[in-house]
């Protein structure tokens, strides 16, 4: 354990660990059956699948931003930056933002 507490590596898995487990315990805590398990592990995932999208949303939104200021700085002085890295980075943020709106296609409805 004195290897997590040093490690930011290990303080973000412990997050994440602890955002993702009350997933697990609906999958098993309210169940009998193996339909109701499979079921709720399939709730588990469409959460999972909304959080994705909804962090595919916000990422590309700040990647078209940054495009923005990248963009200003490029006006402001060329030979610092090429053209190039403003593009690039806005048609990454619209591609991640787009990704946000294909549907998953793992999950049985």
């Amino acid at each position: 354990m004195k290897i997590l507490k040093n490690n930011k590596l290990g303080r973000y898995v412990t997050i994440i660990a602890l955002l993702l487990s009350p997933l697990s315990i609906k999958a098993y805590s309210e169940s009998k059956t193996a339909g109701s398990i499979a079921e709720n592990v399939f709730y588990g995932v469409t959460s999972i699948e909304n959080i994705i999208k909804n962090l595919c949303i916000i990422v590309g939104s700040f990647l078209i931003l940054n495009s923005f200021f990248q963009y200003k700085r490029y006006r402001r002085n060329s030979s610092e930056m090429p053209i190039s890295r403003p593009i690039t980075t806005l048609i990454v943020g619209i591609v991640v933002i787009l990704i946000s709106f294909i549907p998953m296609q793992f999950i049985g409805e």
